[in-house]
């Protein structure tokens, strides 16, 4: 991907390596690797700096909430179901004058790169996603960027990925998104 950059040494680009057992980012400069789950279409980018105990408290605790609020509709979500539960979604953020669709029109996304920090559920990343946006979601914790993965991969219209990232560490080269 022209977009990233490596996490631990911040200047070189990944290239994609492939062995017989896995895949993964590799950063020609520094030696680093980033495995990239295949099945789940999902790449953990996180750097040293990523695995400190404050963060795995981060982790931990987003996580845990992720699975009170989201793993149940998760285990059932179908493009269907999730078509319809955008809708919803949509319907609700354009009611309540919502920052997704007043700040940032939906009729507008159509083509343009957008970085979503933090998806939580993936909700505001398939909404994007539907109006044509090209949307990267970046989230510290595993589930949730598992979810939004899985559930970006459901949505048609525009591009979808999801890679574990640390916010204090983005591995985006400058200037790759519109918004």
């Amino acid at each position: 991907e022209t977009l990233l950059r490596c996490s631990r040494c911040t200047t070189a680009s990944l290239t994609v390596t492939k062995t017989a057992d896995k895949a993964y980012l590799a950063c020609k400069a520094c030696g680093a690797d980033y495995p990239v789950e295949t099945d789940a279409k999902v790449c953990s980018l996180l750097s040293e700096e990523a695995n400190t105990a404050v963060k795995e408290d981060i982790r931990s605790f987003w996580g845990d909430l992720f699975k009170q609020l989201y793993a149940e509709n998760d285990e059932k979500i179908t493009a269907a179901l999730l078509a319809a539960q955008l809708n919803d979604l949509e319907d609700l953020f354009v009611k309540r004058h919502h920052l997704a669709t007043v700040e940032m029109p939906l009729a507008d996304l159509s083509g343009k790169k957008v970085l979503e920090i933090g998806p939580g559920g993936g909700g505001h990343s398939c909404l994007f996603r539907k109006h044509g946006a090209d949307i990267v979601a970046a989230d510290l914790t595993p589930e949730r960027v598992f979810s939004t993965a899985k559930k970006l991969d459901l949505v048609v219209g525009g591009r979808g990925i999801a890679y574990q990232a640390d916010a204090e560490n983005l591995p985006f080269r400058d200037n790759s998104f519109d918004i």
